[in-house]
């Protein structure tokens, strides 16, 4: 068989909107939950003091919400583009050799 020489199809998904895909839209964890997952995530405790000891619960929760939607995005992703995501990976893998 011949290597597939078609341009690869991009996610699609409700974040591949015409207006989540511009570039005038920021790209960031916040954005992308937001189009994945329905809700951004609540970035105010993102400039609180860090170094500060204890941390406030908010910024607990800051921390481990950031850690969790990590988590959740890739799992939605996979529930809903799972061969998409392979064929991604794959192309991903092919790149870097």
């Amino acid at each position: 068989g011949g290597v597939d020489a078609s341009p690869p199809k991009r996610l699609v998904g409700p974040w591949s909107l015409k207006e989540h895909y511009q570039r005038k839209h920021l790209v960031g964890l916040s954005h992308l939950t937001a189009a994945v997952l329905g809700k951004p995530l609540d970035k105010a405790t993102r400039m609180s003091d860090w170094s500060k000891r204890p941390l406030t619960p908010r910024q607990v929760t800051y921390a481990a919400l950031d850690a969790w939607v990590l988590v959740e995005l890739m799992r939605t992703l996979r529930e809903n583009h799972a061969e998409e995501l392979e064929r991604l990976a794959g192309g991903l893998t092919h790149v870097r050799e």
